[in-house]
């Protein structure tokens, strides 16, 4: 019997919930309210351009981890690779995930974290620290029925969240121009 919660900056949760999981406002990045040592498991999943200090968040998630606990935390990397060497240095996506890359950091919220979050982790005095890296396609090529399917949902998740992911990066840290016209197709 586990009571699960669930935290946002805003209150975008679903309406259906089981009954053991609530839902409330806060903000990971400030300094916690709940009590030390008081949970058994903290999953972290998609912070990656949320947070300016993995370090301190991660010494928050270790000091309110009872002894024993155990934080587990899934990102992306924002920079597309290839396992056949399709995506190649200096290609469109290897320029967009570069672009993504340098303007989050401007911005002081680092998209890359994939990268260095074990080190960080492990740093903060977490234990035993594993770390699993998988590929995950956009688009539906892969020969394999998971990843096919797993690449199906990628891909309309880059189609639809590109823009959103993209548009306050560009415009407000790169100082690129954004005509809504031109990028509706409306001429």
């Amino acid at each position: 019997d586990a009571t699960v919660i669930g935290t946002d900056l805003s209150p975008i949760q679903p309406d259906f919930a089981p009954p053991n999981l609530r839902f409330e406002i806060d903000d990971c990045c400030s300094r916690w309210t709940y009590d030390e040592d008081s949970f058994d498991f903290i999953h972290v999943r998609c912070l990656y351009g949320s947070v300016a200090d993995w370090p301190a968040f991660y010494q928050e998630c270790i000091k309110h981890l009872k002894p024993g606990g155990y934080i587990e935390q899934l990102e992306f990397s924002v920079v597309p690779k290839s396992d056949d060497g399709s995506i190649v240095p200096g290609d469109m996506w290897d320029q967009c995930g570069r672009l993504a890359v340098d303007s989050s950091e401007r911005f002081g919220k680092p998209l890359q974290v994939v990268d260095k979050m074990a080190r960080w982790i492990t740093e903060a005095g977490f234990e035993d620290v594993t770390e699993k890296r998988y590929s995950w396609p956009v688009g539906p090529w892969s020969s394999d029925p998971k990843l096919k399917e797993m690449g199906k949902w990628n891909q309309y998740q880059w189609e639809e969240g590109l823009e959103g992911w993209s548009m306050a990066l560009l415009t407000r840290v790169m100082g690129v121009g954004y005509d809504h016209d031109s990028a509706s197709g409306k001429d």
